[in-house]
């Protein structure tokens, strides 16, 4: 078991090397790119670490021994901030991004760096560390169920940014975020493990091996996994009200349609009929919002308080009405169903057959038959 340790180490440190490179080389990097980099070098020194160790590489061991100390700590607030960089405008850090992290950095530099100090040094020089000593695995479990919480919270936000998603873009094929989703859910199985190890080593010795060995193999599948996906991950831009405000996307009030409001919806609805603007596949709320002569925030407080629908969900209502039209007409037989639909702003065949079925409750194909 130690060889096939010793060989995901290896692996580990081999391709955070490489997403280090690669994304040090990309041009142009966004705020989100940079925590990316922040990660992966502190991942680099957590494998370099853990085969320091391994390998009883001493002066190696002891100059990494902070970032092992550090990386579930620093992983939780890293979460929050990637999330609000990947979606938010370029900014100062927002007030509450930097109280996410005054916490961890009072551990780190009260518990992390003396314990450094002391590595270096081999012998004991702050008392007070001596609790920690004597609960170790009471104070690894803080750490986990803090972590845990971090998630939980990145989670929370994130269904929060993929509902305004759905507010500001009508195809979600280039705003596509469900990795984060798997990579959020890996996390929580690597640190569902750690509690587990924890828990084993209390009843057995050889706990604290396997939960090494375990915490190893999670650590370098979420690596490979956040390589994978998150290094060419574009920004993507929502309204800042949307996110401030993200309630009224969830949980649509109805609100009392006066007058005015009808002639701007039947306005919308004309304009969409006559001008066909849902053939563009990249259609956006403000350039909706444009051509209607309206602020995105009153176009989108239209849709969601006044007609009870996303802007997601109302320019593909318009898609589908066009493509049951098309797909019936003589001029478009030629053209396959996927072809058909391209045509009438879908981008791709997964949401466009999703989306399909959900507004009619039949298939493309079962549509085409019945026609």
């Amino acid at each position: 078991m130690e060889l096939l340790l010793d060989f995901i180490i290896i692996a580990g440190i081999t391709i955070t090397l490489m997403l280090l490179f690669r994304s040090l080389k990309k041009k142009g990097k966004a705020m989100h790119h940079k925590i990316l980099i922040v990660f992966f070098f502190v991942i680099f020194l957590v494998f370099l670490h853990a085969y320091s160790g391994l390998h009883q590489l001493t002066d190696i061991f002891k100059g990494t021994f902070l970032f092992q100390f550090s990386i579930l700590w620093i992983l939780g607030p890293l979460l929050i901030h990637y999330l609000d960089a990947l979606f938010r405008h370029a900014r100062p850090w927002p007030q509450r991004i930097v109280w996410l992290y005054i916490p961890v950095l009072a551990v780190v530099l009260f518990v992390g760096v003396p314990l450094t100090i002391e590595v270096y040094a081999e012998r004991r020089i702050f008392a007070y560390l001596d609790l920690i000593d004597n609960n170790q695995v009471g104070f690894a479990i803080i750490r986990d169920v803090v972590f845990l919480i971090f998630l939980l919270t990145g989670s929370y936000y994130f269904n929060q940014y993929q509902r305004a998603i759905k507010a500001t873009y009508s195809s979600l094929l280039n705003t596509d975020i469900t990795w984060i989703r798997y990579l959020i859910g890996l996390c929580i199985a690597f640190t569902s493990i750690d509690l587990a190890s924890l828990f084993l080593e209390i009843f057995s010795s050889e706990g604290a091996f396997y939960g090494a060995y375990f915490s190893v193999v999670s650590l370098f599948l979420v690596t490979l996994f956040l390589g994978y996906t998150g290094v060419e991950q574009p920004k993507i831009i929502v309204a800042d009200f949307l996110l401030e405000d993200i309630n009224s996307i969830r949980q649509p009030q109805q609100i009392e349609i006066t007058k005015g409001d009808k002639e701007l919806i039947g306005a919308l609805d004309s304009m969409m009929i006559k001008d066909k603007l849902f053939l563009a596949e990249e259609l956006t709320l403000g350039e909706l919002a444009d051509n209607l002569g309206i602020t995105d925030k009153e176009l989108s407080a239209l849709l969601n308080q006044k007609k009870q629908i996303s802007f997601y969900d109302y320019v593909n209502g318009f898609r589908v009405d066009e493509f049951k039209k098309r797909v019936k007409e003589e001029q478009y037989k030629h053209l396959t169903l996927l072809g058909i639909a391209f045509d009438c702003g879908f981008n791709s065949k997964a949401s466009f057959n999703r989306i399909f079925k959900r507004h009619t409750g039949q298939s493309p194909s079962e549509f085409r038959k019945s026609s």
